[in-house]
């Protein structure tokens, strides 16, 4: 089963064969092996950097109508099971495993699969950019670095400060942060819950 999951015209597909999910590049020889499906309903990641194509993964497995419950990477111990921890919350139509419920039950009895699963990057504060109510970018008289008019009009930004980072967008308890962010480099050391790295 061969998937596009990148632009077309791009030259990159995503294949599962034999339980294995590969990221195929037309131009290199051989595919990249992102991970692979561990029983009916579990995806174990080759590694770290596999999660890059998280989305890409699921959507192979969508289609197929195959629905992943859980998920690790190869090497790392997956979280403990309690026999006292509650159910999971049922997942909404409409927010799926981004409803509230669910994302607070996965960060209390999952951590590792909650890291996983949202992409959290860590704590962390970023600049956003401010429009007016039209979606019009507001405009301010820049400032060098020593506070002193430059004559320019740049675009307004407010500082977002000490905020849950992390690759999805989950009803106002994570932030995406910007592109070119300190977050998006590997070894982040954004801490959580009383300075826990990611």
């Amino acid at each position: 089963m061969s998937e596009q999951n990148e632009p077309k015209g791009s030259g990159v597909t995503f294949e599962l064969k034999d339980g294995k999910v590969y990221r195929r590049v037309q131009e290199l020889p051989d595919p990249f092996l992102l991970g692979e499906l561990q029983g009916k309903n579990h995806f174990e990641y080759a590694d770290a950097d596999a999660l890059t194509y998280r989305n890409a993964v699921w959507n192979v497995f969508n289609k197929l109508n195959i629905k992943l419950v859980s998920e690790s990477i190869k090497g790392e111990k997956r979280d403990p099971v309690s026999p006292k921890e509650p159910p999971r919350p049922p997942e909404s139509k409409r927010e799926g495993d981004k409803d509230l419920a669910v994302f607070d039950w996965y960060k209390k009895y999952r951590p590792k699969e909650w890291k996983i699963r949202y992409g959290i990057l860590g704590m962390g504060s970023y600049e956003t950019p401010q429009y007016d109510d039209n979606g019009q970018p507001i405009m301010v008289d820049g400032k060098d670095e020593y506070g002193r008019p430059t004559g320019q009009l740049v675009q307004k930004t407010v500082k977002v400060e000490n905020v849950l980072l992390a690759r999805r967008k989950v009803g106002g308890r994570t932030h995406v942060p910007p592109e070119g962010h300190p977050a998006w480099s590997e070894g982040y050391e954004g801490g959580l819950d009383g300075g826990e790295s990611v």
